[in-house]
């Protein structure tokens, strides 16, 4: 009998052990997932979190690309402002030079007209002989290109108008000052000793003038007559490179208008 009882009592005994470490595991497995749980909270969150930086980040970039394009767009429209105030000053300045020179030009036939007919000396013709000196210099408005010079031609974000800008000002412009410069240069030096030995300068208080110290002889000098053709064709020359740069002129300053339009 007591072998019995102490049969029982082991069986128990034993239950209550098995039943002790199921309910420790079971408890150890609820606090595990528990833990599980709130770290799968914490990561959403911490991942929500840099979802939320990066967004904001993104966003103050963006902002901040907007205002710098905001400010190189401004940038752009002062200096395409300036650059067609320039143009339309070039044209007008170009317009005025042809129409001077074309003046000139026939002002020098008529000297030639003279001495082929054998007219007397006139004051007119004195005055004509006085402007056959005056030079072909000619200088542009370049103040908006040096501007942009100094900014950077990348403002100009349109590739084809920049080309355009810089082939204008940097080489056409320049080209043909040089040149221009040069046959003006050329052209003085070669009548300065001729028109000195030939001819002397009356001032009075509205204008001046050449007279001729031997008219005879002057009219006769085939030297001074060649200089004269010559200053003719060397103004057929400028007044030529000139409607050149004037018609350039005009086209760059539509495109630059377009560009403007853009910004209307």
């Amino acid at each position: 009998m007591i072998k019995f009882f102490r049969s029982i009592r082991k069986d128990l005994m034993e239950q209550n052990k098995t039943g002790s470490s199921a309910d420790r595991v079971s408890h150890e497995a609820l606090a595990e997932a528990q833990t599980s749980a709130k770290a799968g909270k914490y990561f959403k969150y911490a991942i929500g979190e840099i979802i939320l930086v990066v967004i904001g980040i993104l966003i103050a970039l963006q902002i901040n690309n907007w205002n710098e394009q905001r400010k190189l767009n401004l940038q752009e429209k002062a200096l395409l402002e300036e650059l067609q105030k320039n143009l339309q000053s070039n044209l007008e300045i170009l317009d005025v030079y042809i129409t001077l020179h074309k003046e000139r030009q026939y002002e020098l036939s008529l000297v030639i007209n003279h001495f082929d007919q054998k007219k007397p000396y006139t004051d007119t013709i004195g005055r004509y002989l006085r402007n056959a000196r005056i030079g072909e210099y000619l200088s542009l408005t370049t103040s908006a290109f040096e501007s942009l010079k100094s900014v950077g031609f990348n403002v100009i974000h349109d590739k084809d108008l920049r080309m355009k800008i810089i082939e204008l000002f940097n080489y056409t412009y320049d080209q043909n000052f040089k040149t221009i410069h040069s046959i003006s240069s050329i052209q003085y030096q070669s009548t300065h000793e001729i028109f000195v030995k030939h001819l002397s300068f009356l001032s009075d208080e509205s204008n001046g003038k050449l007279i001729a110290n031997d008219y005879e002889e002057l009219i006769n000098n085939k030297e001074i007559y060649n200089l004269i053709t010559f200053r003719i064709a060397g103004k057929t020359g400028v007044i030529s490179m000139a409607s050149t740069l004037q018609n350039e002129t005009k086209e760059l300053k539509e495109l630059v208008q377009t560009a403007l339009d853009d910004y209307n």
